[in-house]
């Protein structure tokens, strides 16, 4: 790095949680060693997980940032508020040297970093943002102007279904090139992503941990580089670890198939999901099957779910005819390449419970 080049990152939607505690403020506590010869950490929101978690975790959210030599600007999401009452405000909590900047509709001011000034437009989570020509804003006399918002951006977000994360409004991308912004650190969507809109690159960082089942893929942070021009990359959070869904063939008599390698990719942090699949003969013998996965798995991930909705009960299925011929067949074409044995166990499982079906319907 040279004299002139400024580092700074970018990060979003940690969610540090009472519930989670030790596990959200190691992410944090990466985060602030990782910014080491950095001269500025942008947080995009929902760093909480609820005003509760800001009064609980404040001093501890106040100490680690306090290692940190640089400026550290910090705008609230939708989640800093969820809980909060008529008398409290966010604006009451200390948060040490954090540049807390929930001014609605916006906030601008200039920070100098070894001689390269960076113009800053904060904007809070909001309702409606939809007044933004009618902001003042100063004309743009830094080389660089950097926006932190938090809610949905159309260019980057795509609805995929009920799961998606809710409670922000769409903010017009046009809001970035009409304020002269060369980044936008933005907030909310869980899942890292960047867009050009004009000339502004418009970059969610995702969750900087895992926060809820189905949050696949790494997460981590924006690294943003500055010298004559303007350049960011995304760079994994170790700590953080990673959401897993591992499907589970169960047998007839409840007893299960490891898939191989399914258990030696798991990591300390990991939340892991294990769906159980597949016809049994007596539905009261899961539980016991339950039990000795949770043993198998409690000490090595950090969560663990298991489902058994797609546990179907067939008494007697192993002696039924057609049943016998089709395991012969099936067992016949055991794939000599181990990374095909889920297609093959799937495939166990479609037929059977199709030949259930079948059955069924004749009785």
């Amino acid at each position: 790095m040279t004299e002139k080049t400024i580092d700074i990152l970018h990060i979003a939607d940690l969610h540090l949680s009472g519930s989670e505690k030790e596990y959200s403020l190691e992410v944090l506590s990466e985060i602030i060693s990782r910014a080491d010869g950095s001269r500025c950490i942008l947080m995009s929101g929902d760093i909480f997980d609820s005003f509760r978690d800001v009064a609980l975790l404040k001093n501890e959210f106040r100490e680690i940032t306090g290692k940190f030599p640089g400026e550290i600007i910090y705008i609230p999401g939708n989640h800093e508020s969820l809980g909060i009452k008529k008398n409290e405000s966010l604006d009451a909590f200390d948060f040490g040297k954090v540049r807390f900047s929930s001014r609605i509709p916006f906030d601008f001011f200039t920070l100098d970093f070894n001689g390269i000034e960076i113009e800053f437009l904060t904007i809070p989570h909001q309702k409606d943002c939809s007044s933004y020509r009618q902001w003042s804003l100063p004309p743009k006399k830094a080389p660089f102007r950097i926006a932190l918002c938090h809610g949905n951006i159309s260019e980057l977000i795509e609805y995929t279904g009920p799961g998606d994360e809710e409670g922000a409004e769409s903010i017009d991308s046009e809001l970035f090139h009409f304020h002269g912004c060369d980044y936008a650190a933005l907030g909310h969507i869980h899942s890292h992503r960047t867009a050009s809109y004009r000339e502004c690159t418009l970059a969610y960082p995702g969750s900087a941990r895992v926060w809820r089942k189905g949050e696949n893929g790494e997460h981590g942070m924006y690294r943003i580089k500055i010298d004559a021009a303007l350049s960011s990359f995304f760079e994994p959070i170790q700590n953080a670890g990673q959401y897993h869904k591992a499907v589970l063939p169960v047998l007839f008599e409840c007893e299960s198939t490891d898939l191989p390698g399914d258990w030696e990719r798991f990591q300390k942090n990991d939340f892991v999901e294990i769906e159980l699949q597949g016809l049994v003969e007596d539905e009261k013998k899961v539980p016991q099957l339950e039990e000795r996965i949770r043993n198998q798995l409690k000490k090595k991930v950090r969560k663990l779910e298991i489902d058994r909705n797609k546990i179907l009960p067939f008494p007697g299925i192993s002696e039924v005819s057609i049943v016998k011929q089709f395991l012969k067949e099936w067992e016949s074409r055991r794939p000599d390449d181990a990374s095909q044995y889920e297609i093959w166990y799937r495939s166990r499982q479609i037929a059977l419970a199709e030949i259930k079906e079948i059955l069924e319907k004749r009785s």
